[in-house]
């Protein structure tokens, strides 16, 4: 007799190996950790040439707060180092997905990159200065600063390698909701989803902060409204794109983006998230129980499941169709001979 499988539970598979911990340990912790030691090494170097204290602290009249440069350097190292570490161990432990080790990557790179590059720079103009109160103004260092370390950041995370495709040992949950397509029919779903809380929040510190650099007349400050326009579009406006080819969502501004590729796809689901309570903030999310994805609002979601145990979860309307649509285009891919 042939036992009925129907209402069998499916095997727990087992637990996914971690890919590309090497790389994250270089991107994420190497890398880092020695640009903070470079910064650190050059400007204990210049010990004998800056002034005892050193100006830690920029006002509209100049410099107005000063510390030793021991302490400066310990601090701030020390700080920096634990956050780095902190971020690697994210990628380490929890990064199946390749967004977690971008995101660990980028800001482990570009976040010792800025400290490194706030330190040095404020601390070169007060090479042979007995008085660090005589020190210039340090716009173009922090700025020059910003700048690099955003690009250093991005170039980490765009490194980062791709997750290589996992076996398909993961079982489809039969009760998945699909939609019925005729052998060759084609379709398509698309969708666009936004947070109008999080441009409001972001819109409104915008305006905040124009205003400040225009009373102030600090131009160099422009770079801080303009990150926040572009950090608008990048994490509170996407696109959401079910097809043959799998699930592809990307931002407003093109980047970041993730497809998930047909093959790989075992299933997906409708749920309901909070974005403080389930992944703890919004935008581009980790949770702890290792989910990824695109979390801008509470409500509907949709929630795709990958070969590998990995997860990923936008955020959008009509979540419905769109994993009804993507089952049954995963179902066809299974069916189809590879090559």
């Amino acid at each position: 007799m042939t036992a009925d499988r129907s209402h069998q539970v499916p095997p727990t598979p087992p637990p996914a190996t971690v890919q590309h911990r090497t790389a994250s340990t270089l991107l994420g912790l190497v890398v880092p950790l020695g640009v903070l030691a470079t910064a650190t090494a050059v400007a204990s170097s210049w010990r004998d040439d800056l002034p005892a204290p050193v100006a830690i602290h920029w006002g509209s009249a100049g410099a107005d707060g000063f510390s030793s440069l021991t302490t400066l350097l310990v601090s701030t190292a020390a700080i920096t180092a634990a956050f780095v570490v902190a971020l690697w161990a994210l990628a380490f432990w929890r990064g199946h997905a390749r967004p977690v080790r971008q995101l660990s990557a980028g800001l482990s790179v570009g976040t010792a990159t800025l400290v490194a590059g706030m330190t040095v720079g404020t601390l070169a103009p007060q090479r042979g200065l007995t008085d660090a109160a005589d020190a210039g103004g340090i716009g173009w260092a922090i700025a020059l600063a910003m700048v690099v370390s955003a690009l250093l950041g991005l170039a980490a995370a765009a490194l980062t390698p791709r997750s290589e495709p996992a076996p398909g040992a993961d079982d489809p949950r039969p009760d998945a909701p699909r939609i019925a397509l005729a052998e060759g029919e084609r379709a398509a779903w698309v969708r666009r989803t936004s947070s109008s809380t999080g441009v409001l929040v972001l819109g409104t510190a915008t305006a905040l902060v124009t205003v400040a650099v225009v009373v102030g007349s600090s131009w160099w400050m422009l770079v801080v409204p303009a990150s926040l326009v572009l950090l608008m579009a990048a994490m509170f406006s996407w696109v959401v794109t079910v097809d043959s080819t799998g699930l592809t969502v990307r931002s407003s501004l093109g980047i970041p983006r993730r497809h998930l590729p047909v093959g790989e796809i075992v299933d997906a689901t409708v749920d309901t998230v909070s974005p403080l309570r389930d992944f703890g903030g919004y935008g581009w999310r980790t949770s702890t129980d290792g989910r990824t994805g695109v979390v801008i609002r509470a409500g509907e979601t949709l929630e795709v499941r990958s070969t590998g145990e990995r997860r990923f979860v936008v955020t959008v309307d009509d979540a419905g169709t769109a994993a009804a649509l993507l089952n049954s285009f995963a179902d066809r891919a299974r069916k189809t001979p590879a090559g």
